[in-house]
């Protein structure tokens, strides 16, 4: 099984892998291009990640989740297994955000976050995302930004992006990820180290 790092891989091959960037933020839309089945993962930025068409699992120690059309999650930086199904095509979006873009997003928007219990989040690498009609709206109209020959501003591209984001975290359904992206407020910890850690694939 070969392994990447996924950030770096879509950076280096714009000619697959259709992107747009913002301040620190990398934007892709594709066609899975792997004939590997599975593939080892990882990366030093969060991300969104978004099925068009097509289904993909991912896999750490104890626990595999299973992505299929109209399918959206929350993956923190680090590492996990791709499998990926060949009976259809696999079109995805991804939307890379550092930590340091959403605490900051977080401090600015804070009165807006759905709060539940104070317990803590779950060490795992993914948090599936509740997906509204409104976020599916979103991903579709991010299409044409894709496609389109000029490329779009970078202060459009942000408040597109930030219009996703609240999206999500005004949704009491994604309490899971508000409760992570609490302890991006708190003082620095390794969390790459720790995720990674928690998340170890032995092969």
């Amino acid at each position: 099984m070969i392994t990447i790092n996924y950030y770096e891989r879509v950076k280096e091959k714009p000619e697959i892998f259709t992107q747009l960037t913002c301040k620190d933020l990398l934007f892709v839309h594709y066609n899975c291009p792997s004939v590997e089945r599975l593939i080892g993962k990882w990366s030093q930025n969060n991300y969104i990640l978004y099925i068009l068409s097509g289904k993909l699992a991912y896999h750490t120690p104890g626990h595999s989740w299973l992505l299929t059309t109209g399918s959206a999650v929350f993956i923190k930086k680090g590492a996990g297994i791709m499998q990926k199904f060949f009976e259809e095509t696999l079109c995805i979006m991804t939307f890379f955000v550092p930590d340091s873009y959403l605490s900051s997003f977080i401090r600015e928007n804070h009165s807006s976050i759905q709060r539940g219990d104070s317990k803590d989040p779950s060490p795992d690498l993914i948090i599936p995302l509740d997906v509204t009609g409104m976020m599916r709206a979103y991903f579709d109209s991010m299409i044409p930004y894709f496609m389109a020959e000029k490329t779009p501003s970078e202060d459009l591209l942000e408040l597109k992006f930030r219009e996703l984001l609240l999206n999500i975290i005004t949704n009491p359904a994604n309490e899971e990820l508000n409760r992570y992206l609490q302890t991006l407020q708190l003082p620095h910890v390794d969390r790459l180290h720790q995720i990674m850690e928690a998340n170890c694939l032995s092969t």
